[in-house]
């Protein structure tokens, strides 16, 4: 049986970077223990696993993680200290005959209360407590087997650049009961592997089990014929991946069809061109592609696609007949600057592909149709476009005498009736009340204030002139 034990300082940063493809590159493990977790975002991790999750209740911090290739007849979360419990620092997997306690032990930081859990470190009362488990009759794998080794770190400072130097520390341990002792193979610290502070480290220890054994084989093969599939989805997108720019040139091609359809007012065509678009592969593969390009967070599934399996899995599923939307996940984003709770919600990622797939069919349509003078939230509109428009208003007798610009960015940013009450004035230093200029109101005052005046009002994004809405009043 082989197991691994790493401490990742963060799981969701070590698989965005590609970290666990150093792991996948070992020998099948029977069980993978991770420490460290920091996140209450149950992922898929390694395929063909099952996954074991305790989070820490403190978001961003501590939690451990447990995979393991045959199913455990039972899984323990905690110790029943509720302290400790609460961090998720200790998970215990039950494999019939043998049991497999991930730990995260707790750094004592000089605090007494923490030291009766603390890890081994060079205080002298941390290292009692390692050497009492070892007088209670576990072993350190590691040094029973070699007990002369030097530089058998597996902890380095980044902080201090020690991982260069080659100075760290032992601190991740493999202790295993007596009855064990005799059948450990070897231990291994992989220093080789990056992406934390710590390595992992492999502890391969015999195990003789009938029961565990048939399962262990089944689950081998079970997982041989997943990557199996796997690897022959990546090469289907790996092949597809290299006409995408033709995919993009009929996709072009097809949505002028549509927009020369819509402006003939020949609905029949466009709905036969749509459905076109919608039903044709070659654009699922740009959705999907798309959608991971955007890299956005997870919806309510909690579902990424990370490989090239799981982007051609994902072109499979999308079918705009049979769509269903799932529900949003509904985060809440607090501003720095006054505190005000916004919610949002996010779609999921096959959600998103569908939602480009049909907005590729229907901005065509909408582009056409739409108002030749506005400028906002149209991508077919170049800032050119907006920028010779306004040129237009302010010349000729039509001309404005008095113009507003809100900097709509600044104006959520803060509180909207206060910024706009200091930011906008009239002639000689008046005041507009602005607690209730909305829309038409605004201009009704405005007009009330001074009839004979003209006034162009502009709200823009910040400084992005493609996104102007322009209205004139008299």
């Amino acid at each position: 049986m082989r197991i691994l034990s790493w401490n990742v300082n963060g799981l969701k940063a070590s698989i965005k970077h590609g970290d666990f493809e150093q792991i996948r590159k070992l020998e099948t493990m029977d069980v993978i223990c991770i420490q460290e977790t920091r996140t209450q975002d149950k992922t898929l991790v390694i395929q063909g696993y099952h996954h074991y999750w305790y989070p820490a209740e403190q978001k961003r911090y501590s939690g451990t993680l447990t995979l393991s290739l045959v199913k455990p007849e039972n899984v323990l979360y905690g110790i029943g200290e509720p302290e400790l419990d609460r961090e998720g620092r200790v998970l215990t997997i039950d494999l019939g005959r043998l049991y497999v306690v991930n730990t995260y032990v707790p750094n004592s930081q000089g605090s007494p209360e923490r030291e009766d859990y603390a890890e081994l470190g060079y205080t002298s009362d941390e290292r009692s407590h390692i050497m009492k488990l070892l007088d209670d009759g576990f072993v350190d794998a590691f040094r029973y087997l070699y007990p002369d080794a030097e530089h058998a770190y597996t902890w380095w400072s980044n902080r201090l650049n020690k991982r260069k130097e080659g100075r760290g520390w032992r601190l991740d341990y493999f202790l295993a009961g007596e009855s064990l002792k005799d059948k450990i193979q070897y231990v291994i610290h992989h220093q080789e592997i990056k992406g934390s502070d710590h390595c992992p480290i492999v502890l391969n220890v015999e195990f003789s089990d009938e029961k565990y054994a048939a399962q262990y084989t089944d689950a081998v093969q079970s997982r041989e014929s997943h990557e199996a599939e796997e690897k022959r989805l990546s090469e289907q997108w790996e092949r597809r991946k290299a006409f995408f720019v033709r995919y993009r040139e009929k996709l072009e091609k097809l949505q002028a069809e549509i927009t020369i359809a819509a402006r003939m007012r020949d609905n029949e065509k466009v709905r036969k061109l749509q459905i076109s678009l919608l039903e044709d592969i070659r654009f699922e593969f740009l959705a999907v592609e798309r959608v991971v390009s955007m890299n956005a967070p997870p919806g309510s599934d909690n579902v990424k696609w990370r490989t090239s399996a799981d982007m051609m899995r994902a072109v499979h599923e999308l079918d705009w007949k049979t769509f269903r939307a799932s529900p949003k996940r509904i985060i809440e984003i607090k501003n720095k600057i006054t505190g005000k709770v916004r919610r949002t919600g996010i779609l999921t990622w096959h959600d998103k592909a569908i939602s480009l797939l049909c907005k590729w069919g229907f901005s065509p349509v909408e582009e056409a149709c739409a108002d030749r003078e506005s400028y906002a939230f149209r991508p077919g509109r170049t800032r050119q476009e907006a920028v010779h428009a306004m040129a237009n208003l302010f010349y000729g007798n039509d001309a404005p005498e008095l113009y507003v610009y809100v900097d709509i960015k600044s104006c959520y940013a803060s509180v909207q009736h206060k910024w706009l009450e200091s930011a906008c004035y009239a002639d000689e230093g008046r005041h507009f009340d602005l607690r209730f200029a909305y829309n038409h109101e605004f201009a009704r005052m405005l007009s009330e204030t001074d009839s004979d005046r003209r006034v162009l009002l502009i709200g823009g994004a910040g400084f992005s002139l493609p996104k102007y809405f322009i209205s004139s009043f008299e």
